[in-house]
């Protein structure tokens, strides 16, 4: 992913009302449910940090989050990015209810470039993961109702 692209944005409906989403999104033992089962450690509150280490492809990429904002039920932004690995990012969930449900829009912008030569920071690695995690987390939603 490159700074000068346009964000990855992906929307999801799911049949939960936001504070069902947002308690996904906001503890470390919802997002092991439905994202990395690495997550130890989650808080939604500005400055808080947690790093966790993902294997593919041969590689190890530690993800480190930091919140910069939280409010709850309606907006979750990350700052994203890869310790040892060049690029940084913001993630933004927006939460919004509509009529039986929650809208999530997602976005993933790249404040500065990650690695070309790394296939797991194409932008098309990044629209796939997040498609995915996004259905995950409809799994999990759904499974919990």
């Amino acid at each position: 992913m490159k700074r000068d692209e346009a964000p990855v944005r992906i929307e999801a409906v799911y049949s939960v009302p936001p504070a069902a989403v947002w308690q996904a999104l906001s503890t470390a033992e919802s997002l092991r449910g439905w994202s990395f089962e690495q997550v130890a450690a989650f808080r939604p509150e500005p400055g808080f940090e947690t790093c966790f280490v993902v294997a593919s492809g041969g590689r190890e990429f530690p993800h480190r989050w930091t919140v910069l904002e939280a409010e709850p039920g309606r907006r979750l932004v990350l700052r994203w990015r890869y310790d040892g690995y060049a690029g940084d990012s913001i993630v933004r969930f927006e939460l919004e209810a509509v009529a039986g449900g929650t809208r999530v829009v997602l976005t993933h912008q790249a404040t500065a470039d990650f690695p070309a030569d790394i296939p797991e920071f194409s932008r098309e690695n990044c629209e796939a993961g997040w498609r995915w995690l996004l259905d995950s987390l409809g799994r999990y939603l759904a499974g919990r109702k």
